[in-house]
């Protein structure tokens, strides 16, 4: 453990072929790195942790050749087909099953398609290290909306490399909405029905800018509790 603590959060989303961790497959990652910042004068930021973006990442990860819709779940084949991942996962499943294709590609818009989760898994792991270098090696607090057990099962298992950059305390949001549940408080989602409508598309970015902004919600909420009260 270092003196300080890392103020690095590498926000987490993943899309799968279902809900079973030994058979069902990650097909989409996108991640947000921030820098949680600390209270300062300078910035006007009177209460610590609001979070600074460094850099998106994003990668569609074709399943196995064998792996067909008609394998997934129902409900799960309706909800990709849906956002459009779907398509775009068949997309690169022909890419790569074209002669002699490489074994990842980087789109236009900067996105990427690799052939196999384990080259998703170095990708994720060499992307971010080039922004944060080696120090904080298992101290990044991986954040997201049912990281605590969902995304965390997976990257736990499906990408060890990845892994390597994550303490083992996730920063889970969907576990602080229960805490306004439970205290009968209105969430940010019944709030901003709006916003939910509008980002939770079940797309990996787009499900992490409506949790990045669900976050930033309830640090007003608690802001306005502990100063202003």
């Amino acid at each position: 453990m270092t003196d300080n603590p890392c103020p690095y959060y590498c926000w987490v989303d993943l899309e799968t072929t279902g809900l079973d961790l030994e058979d069902d497959a990650i097909i989409e990652i996108g991640a947000v790195l921030c820098e949680a910042l600390p209270a300062s004068l300078d910035t006007g930021d009177r209460f610590p942790g609001r979070m600074k973006e460094i850099d998106r990442f994003h990668i569609i990860v074709p399943p196995a050749r064998h792996w067909t819709p008609v394998r997934w779940n129902k409900v799960v084949v309706k909800m990709h087909t849906e956002s459009g991942l779907l398509a775009e996962v068949e997309e690169a499943r022909a890419f790569f099953n074209s002669a002699d294709p490489p074994a990842q590609l980087t789109r236009s818009d900067g996105s990427q398609w690799c052939r196999a989760i384990a080259e998703a898994d170095a990708s994720l792991s060499h992307w971010l290290g080039a922004h944060i270098g080696t120090k904080w090696l298992h101290e990044v607090r991986m954040a997201g909306s049912g990281v605590s057990h969902f995304d965390l099962e997976r990257v736990r298992k499906w990408m060890p490399q990845t892994m390597t950059w994550f303490s083992w305390r996730p920063f889970d949001v969907g576990q602080i909405e229960e805490f306004f549940h439970l205290f009968e408080l209105p969430t940010f989602g019944e709030i901003h029905p709006e916003a939910r409508e509008q980002l939770k598309t079940h797309r990996a970015l787009s499900d992490l800018e409506y949790h990045l902004a669900e976050y930033e919600w309830i640090r007003a909420f608690f802001e306005g509790a502990v100063l202003d009260s």
